[in-house]
């Protein structure tokens, strides 16, 4: 346990669950602990909730004077970061019990750069949901192709549940090593999976490290401002011989999502896109779909 991990908490009005985040860190079983918490300037009381931290020497605590949004949080927590090891936590988000533990032997063992591991959905209150998104398929592709998940990250098929960043534990020099990049980013998560990926040596363990609160009030519920930065990072890190591959990916989740929810001019012009960008026979049937239900709805409405 002579290891030290560093863990880094980006705060903006996150009063309600900060205390629940923090003591999922502490509860670790783990002496060898830093804890930056990085106030983005909030407006209600994450201050005073921080403040009762401010004695404890496990602590480094910073209280920006002006907003700065949470990937530059996290890239200056990281430059902050003197541990060997590296794991972020959202405010409103949990660790699982022995994550650390768990973890560090995995990447000692196998002399890994970073693993990454499966996520449970909780509610507000921290109860899990019935049901929880699988890593099967990433395990799978994990297991047997280097190269094929490779595609799979960059394309970010809807059939495949991707890794989140905060199951992660990383070495220290490859967060650092990438700060660079999330400088210019809008969106780190993804973007990070996949160049490590690319270019590190890591492992995966299909069990639940982290515990991901949904709620009224996460970032990820605002869709369009979700599609807005993925599409940003997109466009500045995916290889150009997968860019293609994405767009008609993104753009037929979009058809799918829209076809679901009666929306058949939407899914229409989704359906014209991935004709443009992909014109192949894999998605024909849904799209001939798309297009005579479109149909039969404007000569209804006309």
């Amino acid at each position: 346990m002579n290891k030290k991990i560093s863990v880094i908490i980006s705060v903006y009005n996150g009063a309600d669950y900060l205390d629940d985040a923090v003591q999922s860190v502490l509860n670790q079983n783990w002496d060898n602990l830093e804890i930056i918490i990085i106030d983005d300037k909030s407006k209600d009381n994450s201050r005073e909730i921080i403040s009762k931290y401010e004695g404890d020497s496990r602590f480094i605590i910073k209280y920006n004077e002006y907003n700065l949004g949470l990937n530059k949080n996290l890239q200056i927590g990281i430059d902050m970061a003197s541990g060997d090891y590296i794991c972020l936590l959202g405010q409103d988000d949990l660790f699982a019990e022995s994550k650390f533990e768990k973890q560090i032997k995995f990447i000692e063992e196998n002399n890994f750069d970073a693993v990454y591991a499966g996520t449970m959905e909780v509610n507000s209150e921290g109860i899990p949901f019935e049901v929880q998104p699988s890593m099967d398929n990433f395990e799978k592709i994990y297991n047997q192709n280097r190269e094929k998940l490779l595609e799979v990250v960059c394309t970010a098929p809807s059939n495949v549940y991707l890794p989140m960043g905060q199951s992660a534990m990383y070495k220290a020099h490859v967060l650092k090593e990438l700060n660079p990049m999330r400088a210019k980013l809008l969106l780190d998560d993804w973007p990070l999976l996949m160049k490590i990926v690319e270019s590190y040596n890591f492992g995966f363990m299909n069990q639940a490290m982290f515990k991901y609160r949904k709620h009224s009030t996460n970032m990820t519920t605002d869709n369009r401002y979700i599609k807005s930065i993925s599409m940003q990072a997109a466009i500045m890190t995916i290889p150009d011989k997968y860019i293609n591959q994405y767009f008609v990916n993104n753009m037929l989740s979009c058809a799918y999502s829209c076809f679901s929810n009666d929306d058949y001019k939407k899914a229409f012009k989704y359906s014209l896109h991935i004709m443009i960008l992909k014109p192949d026979f894999k998605n024909f049937k849904f799209i001939v779909k798309c297009i005579r239900r479109y149909l039969r709805y404007k000569l209804k409405n006309c």
